[in-house]
């Protein structure tokens, strides 16, 4: 179980980064600016899933969501268990569950994610994002890697 540690050195960073960055914001440690001609710390409360789909969910929609959140987190900790070998597979799940870990907390906590990062370029602007976002596609880009790393 030792040789594991730095799997969760890694969850733990990237969980806590996100908790505090989103303290940070929330009480007003951080506050909205303008950060260059291209980024922007903006608050707002994603009731939806990426990008915003499906904040105007009936709750009953949203609960089925927040099950399914949880099933798939369920998911990644099993599936974690049987690719323990490969290191870049688990440090992909590591970031994935501390991402969803932390805002799924969020959406227990607050009834929705905490996003407060903003990439924009002159009048186009790419959803806001968090941390645990940035954790969460981490992830999925070293799947993805694995995976074309796998079909050479």
């Amino acid at each position: 179980m030792l040789k594991y540690v730095n799997y969760w050195i890694i969850f733990f960073i990237s969980f806590f980064l996100d908790r505090i960055t989103k303290y940070w914001i929330i009480t007003g440690i951080i506050k909205p600016q303008v950060i260059g001609s291209c980024f922007n710390i903006y608050i707002t409360f994603n009731r939806g899933i990426a990008w915003g789909i499906g904040s105007n969910f009936h709750s009953y929609y949203s609960n089925i969501l927040y099950f399914f959140i949880a099933g798939l987190l369920i998911y990644f900790i099993y599936y974690l268990k049987s690719i323990l070998h490969n290191k870049i597979l688990s440090v992909a799940c590591m970031l994935i569950l501390a991402g969803g870990i932390s805002n799924f907390i969020d959406r227990i906590w607050y009834g929705a994610v905490v996003d407060f990062l903003q990439l924009h370029w002159n009048y186009w602007y790419f959803p806001v994002f968090n941390v645990a976002d940035v954790s969460i596609t981490v992830g999925a880009l070293f799947i993805l890697y694995d995976l074309c790393k796998a079909q050479e």
